[in-house]
């Protein structure tokens, strides 16, 4: 069985990644990302297969036998309904649009997503479409729909009051919803033209929804940050570089400082300028106050030291130390 397998292979994945290091009950995000997660960062950076990885890897035993239960409970049922290729197609399939939707959701802040669980909720949409059709006696189909709806009740409600990605379970609930439906007309018809329809119409939904999403979050200002921001991570390194390289004689510094520092700094500016412009929120509107806050005080403080060296005395040392002081204090 699909489920079964399904199951395996998360379990597999997780004792791979306790052995490796990380840690049983409580992963960093770090972990999490080098063994697949999912972040805004690293989805726009060209990274979209994360959308599929991340749904193996999980936050913790905890994390992982939570959703490896719902997905046995409420798999088996699904998969004797509907095929094991079509429920490794809705898992698969709600799992990304899950995926895509925390990402939207989380487009603020700097949230790794990982967890089966849009998968999960994917697989319970979809049987919740199915026991809504006549595809089963209404005597047969009535208790476990009140259950799945029920625990569906539960899990919303208990993801509102807590850190659980209700975005991922709700894009993995009602696309998983959509698909059962379109999957019920491929379950009722004998004729292939019917079948094949509706399944190019699964298809055509997940393609027009996941470059849909990609193409809106690629045009957010969000996005736009997170670009200014890597150039200006760049010009942090190559600051660094070009420090190494300062000349010790006042006339060879002078002159290598007006060809090499300045101009790199006046890019900083302009960068810090173009991200101050930007419509953001949360954890992205806190980190670009920082880095414009950093920028503009490193700019300064080399101006002063500049001007130090020219005169070739400690004209700005007080000051120089009062803007080391403020850099020091800055939090990203």
């Amino acid at each position: 069985m699909i489920t079964r397998l399904l199951i395996a292979l998360n379990i597999i994945i997780y004792v791979l990644m306790v052995f490796s290091g990380v840690h049983f009950f409580e992963p960093t995000t770090q972990q999490i990302l080098q063994w697949g997660g999912c972040s805004t960062s690293t989805l726009l950076q060209g990274e979209p297969w994360r959308l599929l990885t991340a749904m193996f890897v999980h936050f913790g035993i905890i994390h992982l036998l939570m959703n490896l239960y719902a997905l046995y409970d409420i798999g088996s049922t699904l998969e004797t309904l509907i095929g094991k290729a079509r429920f490794a197609a809705v898992y698969l399939a709600t799992g990304i649009f899950g995926g895509l939707l925390s990402q939207i959701w989380h487009l603020d802040s700097y949230s790794v997503e990982a967890g089966a669980s849009g998968g999960v909720f994917g697989v319970i949409g979809a049987l919740v479409a199915l026991l809504t059709t006549p595809l089963l006696p209404e005597e047969v189909r009535n208790p476990p729909l009140k259950r799945v709806l029920g625990l569906i009740a539960v899990n919303l409600f208990y993801g509102m009051k807590s850190s659980v990605n209700v975005a991922a379970h709700l894009g993995g609930l009602l696309s998983g919803i959509v698909i059962g439906y379109c999957l019920y007309i491929t379950l009722i018809h004998n004729r292939n033209k019917i079948k094949q329809a509706a399944l190019v119409g699964i298809s055509l939904i997940i393609l027009v929804s996941a470059s849909g999403t990609l193409k809106y979050m690629k045009g957010s200002d969000f996005f736009k940050f997170e670009e200014i921001a890597t150039e200006i991570h760049a010009m942090q390194d190559k600051m660094d570089t070009l420090y190494e390289g300062v000349p010790t004689t006042q006339f060879e510094f002078l002159d290598y400082y007006q060809k090499n520092i300045i101009p790199a700094w006046d890019r900083g500016i302009l960068l810090a300028d173009q991200v101050s412009q930007l419509n953001l929120t949360g954890d992205k509107a806190n980190y670009r106050d920082y880095l414009v806050k950093w920028v503009s005080l490193h700019s300064k403080k080399y101006q002063l030291f500049a001007e130090q060296v020219k005169a070739d005395a400690y004209i700005h040392a007080l000051e120089i130390k009062k803007i080391d002081d403020e850099i020091a204090s800055l939090a990203p």
